[in-house]
């Protein structure tokens, strides 16, 4: 059992402390995403106010893990909540936290997590839904990749490719570049993503500044190399600029986060052409994961080749209020489930907009 907890900001770790995070971080893979490098607590730290982690000592004084949070009227949260995908604590193998001194370093009452590592030990009895993330295995190659992502992964490859032919055909040359610099194509990833949120009616992300600015933060630090940053993955069809993606990478591993692409080419599924470039250029780009996020969807059902645990919930320490909120939800899913299911749409729909703008603008 480590002997101190201690809970600073991000910006004040010594030299020392982030080397440890770093090393932690690089030496297990089961953290290799971006959101578990200290780089990205950083950032997010440097357009958020209330961003914190708790630095984990043995006994020597020696950092041995890390936890980063946000603190939100006495409820800890991911750190850039809602736009984290990956949670929990960064700690060196054998390394175990206890709860209730957990909750008092960081001087809160209760943890939120939405996207935990359902391979974090200790905390089983403060889970309350389960879900995973898909991702694209691509440590051999193309042609691994194909393998492992099934027929109807493979169908789909084939007809993508076939599709880009015809575009190439009707709109020019396709010009693709994995890691492009332009500020003005991030912005347009952006706009258009902005506009599928309204369209789609889901809460817009980018009607605050700081998610904006931590984005062009991102983009723009090159200081870390491939160890941590932006990438911004962009396609041209001749002269136009069909689809592009912003994500983050750590080391080997990228992870898809505003996938978007111009609406009136729709019909090349030019979307999908930048996910096959993408999977085409990881071996040269020294990518062997493409992390597709939590959640499954068609695409992502047939482009996954597999899919990582993970695990939402609350840490509570009393257990009666864990029986309480336990019993909501199941209530909840049941409604969900029952002919009331339409007639609630409406109000559970607006219930989420006001959770996510709340945690924006919070």
């Amino acid at each position: 059992m480590p002997d101190t907890l201690r809970s600073k900001s991000p910006l004040e770790l010594t030299a020392t402390e982030r080397s440890a995070w770093a090393a932690i971080q690089l030496a297990d893979r089961t953290f290799e995403s971006p959101y578990f490098h200290p780089g990205w607590t950083e950032a997010v730290a440097s357009v958020r106010d209330g961003v914190h982690v708790l630095v984990i000592d043995d006994a020597e004084g020696q950092p041995v893990g890390f936890w980063p949070y946000e603190r939100r009227e006495g409820t800890a949260v991911a750190v850039g909540a809602p736009l984290n995908d990956y949670q929990g604590a960064i700690v060196r193998p054998g390394v175990s936290l206890d709860v209730a001194a957990v909750l008092d370093a960081a001087g809160v009452g209760r943890w939120h997590f939405d996207h935990l590592l359902a391979s974090q030990s200790g905390l089983d009895d403060f889970e309350e839904q389960s879900d995973s993330s898909p991702y694209l295995d691509l440590s051999g190659g193309v042609d691994g990749y194909l393998q492992s992502c099934g027929k109807n992964g493979r169908r789909q490859y084939k007809s993508i490719q076939k599709k880009g032919q015809k575009a190439v055909a009707e709109l020019g040359p396709a010009r693709f570049e994995s890691d492009c610099r332009d500020p003005a194509v991030l912005e347009q990833v952006i706009e258009w993503k902005s506009a599928q949120y309204r369209a789609t009616n889901l809460p817009d992300v980018f009607a605050v500044d700081w998610t904006r600015d931590l984005l062009a933060r991102l983009h723009g630090d090159r200081s870390e190399g491939d160890a941590f940053g932006g990438r911004l993955a962009a396609l041209w069809l001749g002269d136009r600029l069909a689809a592009a993606h912003f994500g983050m990478r750590s080391g080997p591993v990228v992870h898809w986060w505003f996938p978007t692409y111009d609406e009136e080419l729709a019909e090349h599924s030019p979307g999908w052409q930048l996910l096959v470039a993408m999977v085409e250029a990881a071996e040269a780009d020294g990518i062997d994961r493409i992390d597709l996020g939590k959640g499954m969807s068609q695409f992502k059902r047939k482009a996954m080749s597999g899919e990582i645990a993970l695990r939402e919930g609350l840490i509570e320490p009393s257990p009666i209020r864990r029986a309480i909120r336990r019993t909501g939800l199941t209530v909840k899913q049941r409604l969900k489930q029952s002919g009331l299911r339409t007639a609630l749409r409406g109000p559970a729909s607006w219930l989420f907009h006001r959770s996510v703008n709340r945690t924006l603008e919070s």
